[in-house]
């Protein structure tokens, strides 16, 4: 296998993108009672952080006010 000149594979390493890190700030759950005889509909407020630190080289950008799904099963 050739090697790669030390500026070709600087360039490689650092321009690839990397996935970001996703983290949740904040999960307040309301309404939710496991031992309800009806359902309920419980209020989920979540706060999800997206950190595309990662990626600043690259020009990678991903946008804000995405979407999560959230599920429940009893």
């Amino acid at each position: 296998m050739p090697k790669m000149p030390p500026v070709a594979a600087l360039f490689t390493s650092s321009s690839v993108p990397r996935m970001p890190f996703f983290s949740i700030a904040s999960l307040f759950i309301r309404g939710l009672d496991a031992l309800a005889l009806s359902p309920s509909s419980p209020q989920v407020d979540a706060v999800v952080r997206a950190d595309n630190g990662a990626n600043k080289k690259t020009g990678i950008d991903y946008r804000s006010s995405g979407e999560v799904t959230f599920s429940y099963s009893s």
